[in-house]
């Protein structure tokens, strides 16, 4: 993954964990003024920005392994032309 493309993930998950937390607190209020179907309603918007962080950071996670095997790759080529 470029630097770009992972700046882009990064300013997502960001976005999107401030959105959650932002809903937490919204949930909360709407449940205070016993506004059930509101309160549901941002529950589910919740759980879906919930949802969308855990399949962004299982995407970074397997980006950083992927990267780190390849490097290794590259480590295990380049010591193996040393040692011919």
């Amino acid at each position: 993954m470029g630097g770009e493309q992972r700046l882009r993930k990064s300013n997502d998950r960001n976005t999107i964990e401030y959105l959650k937390q932002m809903l937490l607190e919204l949930r909360a209020m709407a449940e205070a003024n016993r506004d059930d179907m509101l309160a549901y309603m941002i529950e589910m918007a919740y759980v879906e920005a919930s949802d969308r962080l855990r399949e962004i950071r299982a995407a970074e996670i397997k980006a950083d392994q992927k990267a780190y095997f390849l490097k290794a790759q590259r480590s295990s080529i380049a010591a193996d032309i040393v040692d011919a």
